[in-house]
């Protein structure tokens, strides 16, 4: 069972409830997820109380252990600023054994980390940008991953778009082979240094990259290219 610790504000927790049941749109209302929303709104204001770090960091470690007792198995807290406090939260609240790395950019590359071992990265989860999706299961095509994608829409404008487009099942959840049909080749230069490949670096008066390459039946490599400095 998923344990939701809300109240931070309540629109959030409402609002990711939402989005948990749209996930599941179409199924049998005994194969929708088992979830325990707490409402905890008395939790304090964590941007005027970063300062007060214990007094927040009490209140959430409260509302979680009341979701331990209902028997959750996960916990889920839909509030970007709590997630200041998740470290030591961490520490305190033991549910599964999981750990969480979070990213702040490079989506992209965030997927990319379940292709290897070494990374300890066993589920990427995302959201943004369309091209950015694409780009990531393009990519993971060559590595045999699952991947699943579907549309978040925030307007009836941007519903009636997709329906121009040809797009009618608002809620479709689309897998790897829909979204990549056929070979496809994915190239990605690193500009500033991360997980995968090397930012540009300047080497006896040469720039030199570093890209990162694959393509469906082909084994991934890492291509270096020397550009002179004119």
């Amino acid at each position: 069972m998923i344990g939701i610790l809300g109240g931070m504000g309540t629109q959030a927790g409402l609002d990711f409830c939402s989005k948990l049941a749209k996930l599941n749109r179409g199924k049998a209302d005994q194969k929708y997820p088992l979830f325990v929303l707490y409402n905890k709104s008395n939790i304090p204001d964590r941007k005027q109380n970063l300062k007060k770090y214990n007094k927040v960091l009490k209140s959430l470690i409260d509302g979680c252990k009341f979701l331990q007792k209902s028997k959750c198995k996960f916990i889920s807290i839909p509030c970007n600023t709590a997630h200041y406090w998740y470290r030591d939260l961490r520490k305190k609240i033991k549910m599964l054994n999981v750990n969480l790395k979070l990213i702040s950019d490079g989506d992209v590359t965030g997927a990319l980390l379940v292709t290897d071992n070494k990374y300890d990265v066993d589920i990427f989860l995302g959201i943004g940008g369309g091209p950015e999706g694409v780009l990531a299961a393009s990519a993971l095509d060559a590595f045999n991953c699952k991947f699943q994608g579907r549309f978040l829409f925030k307007s009836d404008t941007e519903k009636k778009r997709a329906n121009n487009m040809g797009i009618d099942d608002l809620d479709k959840k689309y897998e790897l082979n829909e979204i990549i049909k056929g070979n496809s080749i994915f190239c990605a230069t690193g500009v500033t240094k991360n997980e995968l490949v090397n930012g540009v670096k300047l080497f006896d008066g040469k720039f030199v990259t570093e890209t990162l390459v694959t393509q469906k039946n082909t084994v991934p490599y890492i291509a270096k290219k020397e550009i002179a400095i004119t």
